[in-house]
Formats: structure tokens, sequence, C-alpha cells
């Protein structure tokens, strides 16, 4: 697996390297720093770089921005990834 990971917040989107044959845990160390207005929830997309195909959605998890405020800001955790039908993908940790 060839993984990458969209942050997407409103119209910004924040896009890791992606990490060539890092198999099912990959480890991207990049930090993304930014604020927020009016946006309500902060999306991360795992995908699975193809080079003939188009990429393959691993997993998506969604966080509320209303729940990072209630903790001032900062926010770090486990993140579950679900696939369509909301099918258990692994897990993203966010630090």
């Amino acid at each position: 697996m060839d993984p990458y990971c969209l942050v997407i917040l409103g119209a910004l989107q924040y896009r890791t390297v992606t990490k060539k044959d890092a198999g099912k845990y990959p480890t991207w160390d990049q930090l993304f720093s930014f604020r927020y207005n009016n946006e309500s929830v902060i999306r991360f997309v795992v995908y699975d770089k193809d080079t003939i195909s188009s990429d393959d959605i691993v997993g998506e998890a969604v966080v509320s921005l209303a729940a990072i405020a209630d903790k001032g800001g900062d926010w770090m955790g486990d993140l579950q990834l679900y696939r369509k039908k909301n099918k258990p993908a692994g897990a993203l940790n966010v630090r």
C-alpha cells in the first residue's frame, strides 16, 4: 500500500506525502496548522495511491471542531477510520 492522507477543513486541503510501500502502518510525521472560522468539522481521508487507476479510499474520519474548541483548541488522539457503509477501516493517530 502507498498511503497518503488528506486533511480537509472547509475549502482548505492539506495533503501528506505518499509513503511508498508503507503497508498498513505508515508514519507521516507532518505538521499542519490552521485557523478555522465557521467550519463545523475537520475530515481526515486516507487514500492508497495508484499509478494506473484512480486512488482508492482506505477510510475516513470526521471530527467536530466544537469538541476541539472545548479542549482549548489543541487535540490529539486516535480516530477510527470508516469505509463505505460505516465499515471500520483501521485507525489514524493524530497528535
